[in-house]
């Protein structure tokens, strides 16, 4: 069972070494990048959904670094439980899980067309996001 303390712990992680993002493509991931192997582990042991991939060093004198990544509605659910405790990227939180919770932005089917007003409202989402990354 996940406590609160884990909570303010990942908080933290998310606030100093993650993103919350909206791409282009419209796809809203949060991912925690750290070179600490064993908390990068423990992270993927609690959301057991999440991808988590190595990433080589370029330098000789860098380290291996780790990334965990949650997407779409998963990445919604714990953007909801962190909320109380993030500080710095509580807005764009708060924007992600209304771009998530928006069901009618969805396409009904995959390969189904959107409606135009709808692509307008996933592209002024990504644009208030990319400002508060900026």
């Amino acid at each position: 069972m996940i406590t609160k303390t884990d909570l303010a712990y990942i908080a933290g992680l998310l606030d100093g070494e993650g993103t919350i993002s909206i791409s282009n493509q419209f796809y809203m991931a949060v991912r925690i990048r750290n070179t600490d192997k064993e908390a990068m582990h423990w992270l993927k042991g609690i959301f057991p959904l999440a991808r988590l991939y190595t990433i080589m060093p370029r330098q000789p004198t860098h380290k291996t670094s780790y990334s965990l990544e949650l997407s779409g509605d998963n990445a919604s659910d714990l953007l909801k439980h962190l909320l109380p405790f993030l500080r710095i990227k509580k807005r764009q939180a708060l924007l992600a899980i209304h771009f998530i919770n928006e069901r009618h932005l969805r396409a009904p089917r995959p390969g189904h067309k959107l409606h135009h007003s709808v692509i307008a409202k996933r592209k002024q989402y990504y644009i208030e996001m990319k400002q508060l990354n900026s």
